[in-house]
């Protein structure tokens, strides 16, 4: 545990996790999330929200859409993504060159929150058409620093500070694509309305369907409106933004300690693994055999990254 300010504790110690995210919730979230919060309603997103007894009231209003019975029917969006995925993967293989695996796991982590968020079979085109939609993969690149930041920054001397910051086409970037990724959101939610005030074939399972059910059976009773369909769609970008960010930031931990080894990923470093031809695909849920078939691909996996890095 080291102090970083007076008033912020860095801790890497996976034995203070129970302490620190247990049932008594003795620690509150601190100012880092502020900066991520988009304003758009008057009640924050579950990442965001800092007051235990909200976060809890919302909590429970979403609850049903990320229980098991709804992830099953998530499952057919995930399993047409890593189709695109692996038929994509098939075709940079065979060209023999190298290529940038990070770039591909971004652009199917967006896809996957097109299909389950957005209803949009084959996700955003990411890996189908090979684009950046929106130009988001972009956005996570600037975005994330500048926001963060920020919320390190004493309160009183955030504007000054970031105006100063304002002179790096990367603050200015990202600081414009906080407020597009917003914009987006909102165009998302009144697309769906739109469509089914026309008649037009929607997907009733995925989250946005269901957060506007939420509006329309219970929205009153719950004060949950479509300003806050419009938070929850726009919050599902944003841990994919940090959750990259991090990964990415190890990577480059990684390869600072390695010197001149490089973590790359080509057709001679990844072969098909003959332990994948006992999962049925696509992959169901029969925990009881993949914890085993799961255990086996770690060990492989983490022979071949050993293999690669040094």
């Amino acid at each position: 545990m080291v102090r970083i300010a007076p008033d912020q504790v860095q801790i890497s110690d996976p034995a203070a996790i129970e302490t620190i995210y247990g049932p008594k919730k003795v620690f509150v979230k601190g100012e880092f999330y502020q900066g991520f919060n988009p304003k758009i309603s008057k009640r924050q997103d579950n990442f965001t929200e800092a007051d235990e007894k909200a976060h809890a009231q919302r909590r429970r209003t979403v609850a049903h859409l990320y229980t098991q019975a709804a992830v099953l029917e998530y499952e057919p969006c995930v399993d047409r993504c890593i189709a695109l995925f692996y038929q994509r993967m098939e075709e940079l293989a065979n060209t023999g060159e190298v290529f940038d695996m990070s770039v591909w796991l971004r652009k199917y982590t967006f896809d996957i929150i097109g299909e389950i968020f957005y209803g949009r079979e084959g996700g955003f085109g990411f890996i189908r058409d090979n684009i950046d939609y929106n130009n988001w993969c972009h956005l996570m690149d600037v975005m994330p620093n500048p926001v963060a930041a920020i919320t390190y920054i004493p309160y009183g001397l955030r504007t000054l500070y970031f105006m100063s910051q304002m002179i790096y086409p990367e603050t200015r970037a990202g600081a414009k694509g906080f407020f597009t990724v917003i914009d987006q959101s909102h165009a998302a939610v009144k697309q769906r309305l739109d469509d089914i005030a026309a008649g037009r074939p929607v997907n009733r399972n995925d989250v946005l369907s269901k957060l506007l059910d939420i509006v329309n059976e219970k929205g009153d009773k719950l004060g949950f409106g479509l300003l806050d369909v419009t938070t929850e769609i726009w919050a599902c970008v944003i841990p994919s933004f940090l959750c990259c960010m991090l990964h990415y930031q190890s990577i480059a931990h990684r390869r600072r300690c390695l010197g001149n080894s490089s973590l790359v990923l080509t057709s001679y470093s990844i072969q098909y693994l003959d332990v994948l031809a006992l999962i049925e695909t696509p992959i169901q849920h029969d925990l009881g055999r993949l914890r085993y078939h799961f255990y086996r691909i770690n060990q492989v996996w983490t022979f071949r990254l050993f293999y690669v890095l040094f």
